[in-house]
């Protein structure tokens, strides 16, 4: 989505991505780039690679480019991963 200069995308993580951290590629008018991804992040944050987005006709300045945060948390669960989210639901987490 555009927003003047500047460009949103939707960036989607799995829960472990979004707690542990990870590096993933994203889509830039300028070609694929890596953006690291903290860990502990939330969904709706907005993560920024600066001078990314586009060109601004006015003052030719570059806007940048956010990756929106969305963490999607599986409908189904093997017994396995079941039994290790209930581990760290009692741990505290």
């Amino acid at each position: 989505k555009r927003v003047g200069s500047d460009i949103e995308v939707p960036l989607d993580l799995k829960v472990s991505e979004a707690i542990l951290g990870a590096s993933k590629e994203i889509e830039t008018p300028q070609g694929a780039k890596k953006l690291k991804i903290p860990a502990g992040v939330g969904s709706g944050t907005k993560l920024r690679l600066k001078a990314l987005g586009f060109e601004s006709p006015q003052n030719k300045e570059r806007g940048d480019l956010y990756a929106v945060v969305q963490i999607s948390v599986p409908k189904k669960l093997s017994a396995k991963q079941k039994e290790l989210v209930q581990e760290l639901q009692e741990s505290g987490l």
